[in-house]
């Protein structure tokens, strides 16, 4: 038998080669399952999904054909490809000695001398040393990802469930001022409660009720609050020492206001006022034209959203019915309500309503106005548009009245029509009385009567399928291969030369009868022929009404449409006098003469003012007393200005009356107050009136260039 001492050394080195085996793509597979789930985490996954990963990638790695186990032969390969002083025979040493050749045996001791002296090999060391580096990295990078991520999640949350506080802007008080607080209490239909600031500063809905409480750093005789320059708010002293001061009011309208203490006036403040917006309605269905052809469900779903910022407190359907015609027409309008239960704290709905016209008391002929009303809790109404929709009078459909009388070009197409509905109003009467065999039979005659008539009404938009549609005798086909003989008149003759190699029948794009929009709804009465021939050739008669009816209702709006009325118009000159022509005198005929001294207008003010502010960018003086005037008047229309858009033109208000100051006190004048008024000062202006230029064409301008720029400029 082998050497015992061979065979356990071959047997260690197996188990340590498939240990090493397991171990380096046991790692591999963790290495990916942390990549795999550092991505999933990124992507606001949880990390329990690190377990199934972690089993997948295993799986992928060991499973297959079970390539981490390691066999006799492995190490036999092993050893005489490692190691060249084995000569490709370590596989003798596993074998038994009784079993071998001479010169076997004589190999087998000298390889066995020669492996002795070899120390036992350690493979795969290397690489499960580069798997366990990896898998160390990657854990390490992963876990500082996950940090990451965990730390901007957290503190989103925090964003999130912490309320922004409004930017604290820092404002210029006066030094006589300690304190303020300011109560803000907005109207009921807010819904919204009290809060405080400590800022002049407002911001406020419309009909909130302010409350000043302002207080001084030493006592003070009298303290007002200025609005818009027009108005005064006298606070009364809260205690005896005069440094505790309140006011109220109620904010109405936007503006500025000043603190003003013992006659010194403060910085200007702003007043913005949100106001409320009226509900917004939106009618998603129906559309704003109905029309409930024959044989279709009178019944209208109706969806409807309804926003508004504060609440809505009722909404309903304004309903008309006009029935009748002529001098006949009677109205009944009534209200529908919805069947949701409106609170007023909720600001959006989406009410749907089923609206029957049978209950509405509409038959055939009738037609249904309604719109959407919606009033918020601010008492604030809104209505939608108008929405209509009809029930057309089939009877009215096949009344031919007038058609004689007014200008026809197929009128005996219309009757075809008309025809072809009363024989398949006729077939459905008698289906009961009839055979299957002769009911089919008579339903498939009108299916082809359905299709001649279409195919008629087809030639119209320039299509030709049968050459023997409505003409009484059968035409040859034509064959453009064959040319007529030629002819000496029609030598030179382009049309026929073209004619002869193209074909301009079955182009309906070339049918020249008709406007578009007339092409566009012969189309759609085609299309309706087709749908009542399918039905009537499938033995559906009851199915094929609907569409025939349409199909006569749209060949009737096409009738309607043809109709023109030009009114007769006339001039009546008074008669000219022969005898008088070229006789006059021209001496007492003088050109009129008118001097008026226009007033300046407020543009003409405005324009003088940014002169002077533009003078004032170079020099701290005025030239004269009249332009500190007209600064003066460009400040009072700033101020009405800034009454109306305290957030715009506050800033630029602040800053004239700056310049103001500084030119009465004899002072430098800043720069940049003199930027922000002359920049509120031009956004006054009006824009500035286009005068006439010369074009940019060149006068290599091709022929179809310039054909397209006449055209643009008409």
């Amino acid at each position: 038998m082998a050497d015992v001492r061979y065979l356990h050394r071959f047997h260690v080195l197996r188990q340590r080669w498939q240990m090493y085996t397991l171990l380096s793509r046991g790692l591999a597979g963790l290495t990916m399952a942390v990549v795999f789930t550092t991505l999933v985490y990124m992507m606001h996954g949880a990390w329990w999904w690190a377990i199934p990963i972690t089993i997948m990638c295993l799986a992928a790695l060991l499973l297959p054909q079970y390539s981490w186990k390691v066999t006799e032969a492995d190490v036999i390969r092993y050893f005489n490809i490692t190691y060249p002083e084995m000569e490709e025979s370590s596989g003798l040493l596993l074998k038994p000695y009784e079993q071998l050749t001479f010169l076997e045996q004589l190999q087998a001791q000298k390889i066995a001398q020669a492996l002795d002296a070899i120390p036992t090999p350690q493979p795969l060391k290397k690489q499960l040393r580069i798997c366990a580096l990896a898998f160390i990295l990657v854990m390490t990078v992963s876990a500082a990802i996950g940090w990451w991520v965990h730390a901007e999640t957290k503190r989103a949350v925090e964003e999130n469930e912490t309320p922004k506080k409004p930017a604290v802007v820092k404002e210029n008080i006066l030094p006589e001022i300690s304190d303020v607080n300011i109560s803000i209490q907005p109207p009921a239909y807010t819904h919204k409660t009290k809060r405080q600031q400590q800022q002049f500063n407002l911001e406020a809905e419309e009909g909130a009720q302010l409350l000043w409480e302002i207080s001084t750093s030493k006592p003070v005789t009298a303290l007002q609050l200025v609005l818009n320059d027009t108005a005064w708010i006298a606070l009364q002293p809260a205690n005896t020492a005069h440094t505790q001061w309140t006011g109220r009011a109620a904010a109405t309208r936007a503006g500025f206001y000043q603190v003003q203490v013992d006659g010194k006036l403060s910085e200007l403040y702003k007043i913005a006022i949100i106001k409320d917006q009226a509900p917004v309605i939106n009618i998603l269905t129906p559309r704003a034209y109905t029309i409930i052809d024959y044989g279709m469900p009178t019944r209208i779903a109706l969806k409807v959203s309804v926003t508004d910022d504060y609440g809505i407190s009722n909404a309903h359907i304004q309903a008309t019915v006009a029935s009748g015609s002529g001098e006949a027409v009677k109205f009944k309008e009534q209200p529908i309500s919805f069947s949701e239960s409106f609170s007023g704290a909720v600001t959006q709905y989406t009410l749907e309503k089923i609206i029957d016209l049978a209950a509405l008391g509409m038959q055939p002929g009738s037609e249904l106005y309604f719109y959407i009303q919606a009033q918020d809790n601010h008492r604030q109404a809104a209505r939608s548009g108008m929405y209509m929709v009809v029930l057309p009078d089939t009877a009215q459909l096949m009344n031919i009245e007038g058609m004689a009388n007014s200008m026809n070009l197929k009128p005996e197409y219309f009757r075809s029509q008309r025809q072809i509905i009363i024989e398949t109003e006729q077939l459905i009467r008698d289906k009961d009385t009839l055979a299957e065999k002769t009911f089919q039979r008579r339903s498939n005659d009108l299916g082809i009567d359905q299709r001649l008539l279409r195919l008629r009404y087809g030639k119209f938009l320039g299509e030709e399928t049968e050459n023997n549609i409505g003409d009484d005798r059968l035409e040859e086909e034509h064959d453009h291969d064959h040319a007529a003989p030629n002819d000496a008149k029609d030598f030179n003759n382009a049309e026929k030369i073209i004619d002869q190699f193209s074909h301009k029948h079955d182009i309906a794009e070339d049918a020249t009868f008709f406007d578009p929009a007339t092409k566009s709804q012969l189309k759609a009465t085609l299309t309706e022929m087709w749908n009542a021939e399918r039905e009537l050739r499938t033995y559906q008669p009851q199915a094929a009404l609907p569409y025939e009816y349409k199909a006569l209702r749209l060949l009737k709006d096409l009738q309607q449409k043809s109709r023109a009325y030009v009114a007769k118009t006339s001039v009546r000159t008074a008669p000219l006098k022969p005898e008088k022509r070229l006789t006059g005198e021209l001496d007492k005929i003088i050109f009129p003469l008118r001097q008026q001294q226009a007033a300046p207008t407020a543009t003409d003010r405005m324009a003088y003012a940014l002169a002077i502010l533009e003078t004032l960018k170079s020099s701290s003086h005025l030239p004269d007393a009249v332009s500190l005037q007209v600064l003066q008047q460009a400040a009072r229309q700033l101020a009405t200005e800034t009454a109306t858009a305290p957030a715009r033109y506050l800033p630029a208000l602040q800053a004239i009356r700056q310049i103001l100051a500084a030119l009465e006190q004899q002072q430098n004048v800043p720069p940049a107050a003199v930027a922000i008024a002359e920049q509120a000062l031009y956004n006054l202006l009006p824009p500035p009136v286009r005068l006439p230029q010369t074009g940019n064409a060149t006068a290599n301008i091709s022929l179809s260039q310039q054909y397209f720029m006449n055209l643009q400029e008409k």
